[in-house]
């Protein structure tokens, strides 16, 4: 389903619900997920970033999370997910996990207060 052969020549075309377009030198995509608009940029290449957008237009149709999309994650989550990681996956040191468990902790505690203050203050 990538453009098709007569508008080859051409700087923009569809991939299903997912436009291609030259722009500054560069190949960007468009689509729209939940309502939202995405632009992203994916490279210089035309046939990558048609192919990009075959992924990108076959996730929309099965509901899948785009392979571009972003969901926002809390710090608690991404610091476990990173301690968690390092422990099962790098199988860090118990030196070295303990060390980043304590380095985040006080991140963490940091931003608390941070958050704090400016509630009270606004």
């Amino acid at each position: 389903m990538l453009c098709e052969p007569e508008n080859a020549s051409r700087s923009r075309c569809r991939v299903g619900r997912v436009s291609v377009y030259l722009h500054h030198g560069a190949w960007w995509i468009y689509y729209r997920d939940r309502g939202k608009q995405v632009r992203r940029k994916v490279g210089v290449s035309r046939p990558d970033a048609q192919q990009l957008a075959a992924q990108v237009n076959a996730q929309l149709a099965s509901g899948a999370p785009t392979l571009l999309a972003f969901t926002p994650i809390g710090f608690v989550e991404l610091r476990q997910a990173f301690l968690t990681y390092q422990e099962n996956v790098l199988q860090s040191a118990v030196a070295t996990v303990h060390r980043y468990r304590a380095a985040t902790k006080q991140l963490e505690d940091f931003t608390h207060g941070q958050a704090k203050q400016i509630l009270v203050v606004g």
